[in-house]
């Protein structure tokens, strides 16, 4: 390992807060066993997390919170999943139901038991939840309210490349789930790394006790 910042071309770390990577940024600093230290002049390097955002079981809650922290700073450059794919395989139960398999399930000992069961998606490549959630984060479109009961919201395009004048963008007001009101968006031209205010033709809803409120924006190809 790099301790001396001295030889890899990246500072990388191993499922490290966010919190955490967000003030060594902020600070110029990192961290080595633990011990944090100031970066020399000219030894500036991007910040990579080389392991993060475990995928086992119920996970991924705050995969935002990192990609809030990729996004600010223009040298921090993201990391990798850990993992992909459910590591089990394919086993059949004596009344002839299948089931992913992981350790001990074959009679071995000693195992990892689920710890290999740690993927986006399924072993058959089935959607994990955390995948829409990676999905979610991952969007190259983000909006930022503004004043939701007038209908003004900022769009921004996250593309390198391309303006959003491709996509399709229809919007809704749901009141505990059940749709209020729908409408369109039509000529939304927004040049890459640009932001505009955007005004929906919404009428502020009726509200009400006990009820929640959602303003959900689709863009479509």
């Amino acid at each position: 390992q790099d301790y001396k910042n001295e030889i890899s071309d990246v500072l990388s770390y191993m499922y490290y807060p966010s919190y955490s990577l967000n003030r060594m940024i902020k600070n110029r600093s990192y961290d080595i066993r633990g011990q944090i230290r100031q970066l020399e002049e000219g030894k500036e390097k991007p910040y990579m997390l080389c392991e993060y955002s475990h995928a086992m079981g119920n996970s991924l809650g705050n995969f935002q919170e990192f990609w809030d922290v990729f996004e600010e700073y223009p040298n921090a450059i993201g990391g990798f999943i850990w993992d992909f794919i459910d590591q089990g395989l394919r086993k059949t139960t004596e009344d002839g139901k299948e089931f992913w398999a992981y350790g001990g399930d074959f009679g071995d000992t000693p195992n990892d038991r689920n710890f290999c069961i740690n993927g986006i998606v399924m072993p058959d490549r089935t959607p994990n939840p955390a995948l829409y959630e990676v999905k979610k984060v991952y969007q190259n479109i983000k909006v930022i309210p503004v004043n939701l009961i007038d209908g003004k919201i900022n769009i921004y395009n996250k593309f390198d490349f391309r303006s959003t004048d491709f996509l399709e963008v229809n919007w809704e007001i749901t009141a505990n789930g059940q749709k209020i009101q729908v409408g369109s968006i039509s000529e939304l031209n927004i040049n890459p790394h640009d932001m505009k205010e955007v005004l929906i033709p919404i009428s502020p809803p009726d509200i009400r006790p006990n009820t929640e409120y959602h303003l959900k924006i689709r863009y479509l190809f």
